[in-house]
């Protein structure tokens, strides 16, 4: 498989990263250079996308920039999952992330 392609249930849904590749000190978002995405039309053409959630603003504005304009999908954008996103404990993150997945939990 291929690396940032993961399986996360037998239900369809996959996590997927963004960046196919970048520069980045640490964790910080805010240093990614070289930022090249990774290539979403031979992921439509392996898999039916129905929805597209975003961790966090940087993967949000980084899918509307490059990805969104050749999927034509548009992205929910969702509060960081990542420990450094203070602003949002995990009970609170729990919950955005359940009303917004739960449609498509549901389907």
């Amino acid at each position: 498989m291929k690396a940032g392609l993961e399986i996360a249930s037998p239900i369809g849904w996959a996590l997927w990263d963004t960046l196919e590749r970048c520069t980045i000190t640490g964790a910080a978002d805010a240093s990614i250079k070289d930022a090249v995405p990774n290539d979403i039309a031979a992921l439509l053409a392996k898999a039916p996308i129905e929805a597209v959630f975003c961790n966090g603003a940087t993967a949000y504005r980084i899918y509307t920039k490059y990805l969104q304009p050749v999927s034509g999908i548009a992205a929910v954008k969702l509060p960081s999952t990542s420990p450094a996103n203070a602003a949002c404990r995990p009970e609170k993150l729990r919950e955005i992330w359940g009303a917004a997945l739960l449609p498509w939990i549901n389907k």
